[in-house]
């Protein structure tokens, strides 16, 4: 019985204790800069407090609006020194009061040796340099600290902003909560990151808060940073430059309610990208990821094979030199075709945004993440191939190839048009060369301009009379008929009489035409032979002249005609032959053959693009 009651009042008195809430000590930022310097230890340590803002003490710390610019400026702008390592822990900045204050901002400071907080859920540093490591982590147990802020000044508290610092060591920022009813936001801008070697690596990460803003930082080296948000509501990543960076970007936990953005950045090198949620909510184009990114479980596969084959945990995720090394040979080499779990992770992510775009109703970014999984496959269809040849391999293969080359795998029907023309005018060059039956001069085309000229300039005669010599025979079969139709009189009904000769006329309508007009451009008056030589010069000219523009008509229609030759047997119409003789005749089948093909995917790029 009395242990019982010993252990009751135990557990009673335990609950008590626990339930006491923590007492801060408040101080202003002046108190803490002063408690700095006085401390003579190396390290300045303080616990549970709240760094309070004191209007007439705290120019140290304070801004004050700017009407003329709409921005906030520093009432100090000289640079603090701090030689001392610090070490916060539960200790809290009060960073706002009210138009026209800004206040609780640490500012124009320069940190020569390790800072850490710990447990801190408002704090604001700009301007200023971290040059040995920095470290900030905050879990759940901050909420005390935000429920005291939050009753006592009836502020926003949980905001943890860095801008405008430059870190010249790997920091870690870990601002970790859980179901957390306050408005608590990190946000780092305009940071420079310079991580002294590939051995240390910085950690940016956020779980279960409102808002995360992670723009405009610089990065350089060739260090890793592990990016990693976890439930954040509202998450902007934008306009990083990543240079020779080895950034992992996480994302964990996302609704589709979420807005994320992840916008502008430039990134040089792979980057472990994953994300469990795609939302058409976000924003995320593709061309800043594009052939860039990598899946971190695939990466993940690869290291395995490699642990099981040496045995034990010689790659091991914190030998960040190494990783980093295999990371690149794993992109370089494309280690990732070889491996069939890596490979297909690689595929799903791919598939992920995909899915994501085609979600947005994003044709063009859907479109373009099809061409990097497609290639993605095709050099896995290449690896297959040379790994054990079969004729099945060998032929999804060029397949593949043959349509990223005429139509970007079926995303891009104008591409497979554009190569059809050039198709079509490659054989219809050859086919100028070759007669054809729907030309009916042929080669003699030319040769007759040639006559016709010769015998213009020989004869008295005029240039339509020469003409007129020419057509004669086709002239008389008209004459012929006209002479019938008249002849024919009462011997037929006179509506063969009425309608006949209006199609005489429509027939030799062309041939009157052009002896019309050649009546009005004849220039010679007599043969070439009879001509003064003061009047030859200008009467050449003319001749050339003319002859070269109906020379230049008679090509054209040669090409026209080899030009339709071409669609024709490209279109595999044929009207019931092949229009043509020798070695053309066989290339035409050939073409045919090609043109089906090439008409076909054209066919199903069209109609695939037109039902997404």
């Amino acid at each position: 019985m009395l242990k019982k009651i010993f252990l009751l009042g135990f557990l009673f008195s335990s609950f008590l204790s626990f339930s006491q809430e923590t007492k801060f000590n408040t101080y202003s930022h002046t108190e803490l800069f002063e408690m700095i310097a006085a401390e003579k230890d190396s390290v300045f340590e303080l616990k549970d407090a709240i760094i309070i803002f004191d209007r007439e003490k705290d120019s140290i710390s304070g801004t004050i609006y700017n009407k003329e610019t709409n921005q906030s400026d520093f009432i100090r702008t000289d640079t603090i020194i701090i030689n001392k390592a610090l070490d916060f822990y539960n200790v809290h900045f009060e960073h706002t009061t009210g138009y026209p204050y800004m206040t609780g901002t640490m500012h124009h400071i320069k940190f020569v040796k390790p800072v850490s907080f710990v447990n801190t859920s408002t704090l604001v540093i700009k301007n200023s340099v971290f040059l040995d490591e920095f470290e900030i982590r905050s879990h759940k147990e901050i909420s005390e600290g935000i429920e005291w802020l939050d009753k006592n000044w009836g502020m926003f508290s949980g905001f943890i902003s860095f801008d405008s610092v430059t870190f010249k060591k790997s920091p870690n920022v870990a601002f970790l909560l859980e179901n957390h009813e306050f408005f608590t936001a990190l946000s780092i801008t305009h940071c420079d990151f310079y991580p002294p070697d590939m051995s240390n690596g910085s950690r940016i990460s956020a779980n279960h808060i409102t808002y995360a803003d992670f723009k405009n930082n610089t990065f350089y080296g060739s260090a890793r940073i592990y990016i990693g948000y976890n439930n954040v509501q509202n998450l902007d990543i934008g306009y990083n430059n990543f240079k020779e960076f080895n950034p992992s970007i996480v994302l964990k936990n996302f609704k589709e309610s979420y807005d994320v953005s992840i916008i502008g950045n430039e990134i040089s090198d792979r980057v472990p990208f994953s994300v469990d949620v795609l939302s058409p909510n976000f924003v995320i184009p593709w061309e800043q990821l594009n052939s860039k990114i990598m899946s971190p479980e695939g990466y993940e596969f690869y290291l395995r094979g490699l642990n099981k084959e040496v045995g034990g945990d010689e790659y091991d995720w914190r030998d960040l030199s190494r990783i980093d090394s295999l990371q690149k040979d794993y992109f370089v080499n494309k280690i990732y075709i070889k491996h069939k779990n890596s490979y297909k992770k690689e595929i799903q992510l791919l598939a992920k945004f995909r899915d994501f775009y085609e979600e947005q109703h994003d044709p063009e970014e859907a479109n373009m993440v099809y061409m990097a999984l497609k290639n993605l496959e095709t050099e896995r269809l290449k690896f297959l191939y040379k790994s054990n040849p079969a004729f099945k391999t060998y032929f999804k293969w060029k397949i593949n190839q043959f349509l990223k080359v005429f139509s970007d795998y079926g995303t891009d029907p104008s591409k497979a048009i554009i190569f059809s023309i050039y198709v079509i005018l490659a054989f219809a060059f050859i086919y100028l060369f070759f007669p054809n039956t729907w030309d009916s001069h042929g080669k003699n085309r030319i040769l007759d301009r040639y006559k016709f000229f010769i015998k213009y300039m020989n004869k008295k005669a005029g240039m339509h009379e020469v003409y007129m010599d020419e057509k004669k025979e086709a002239l008389l079969e008209y004459d012929e008929f006209k002479a019938m139709v008249q002849s024919s009189g009462k011997t037929v009904p006179k509506f063969f009489t009425i309608t006949a000769l209006p199609i005489y006329k429509w027939a030799v309508s062309g041939t009157k035409l052009s002896v019309s007009l050649l009546k009005r451009i004849d220039f010679l008056e007599g043969n070439w032979e009879e001509l003064p030589e003061k009047k030859r010069f200008w009467k050449k000219v003319l001749l050339i002249s003319a002859f070269c523009v109906v020379l230049i008509y008679d090509v054209f229609i040669k090409m026209l005609n080899a030009l339709m030759l071409s669609v024709n047997t490209f279109t595999t119409l044929g009207f019931g032959e092949i229009p043509i003789k020798g070695l053309p005749r066989y290339l035409a089948i050939i073409q045919g053959f090609i043109g089906w093909f090439m008409l076909t995917i054209f066919s199903v790029s069209l109609i695939t693009q037109l039902l997404k």
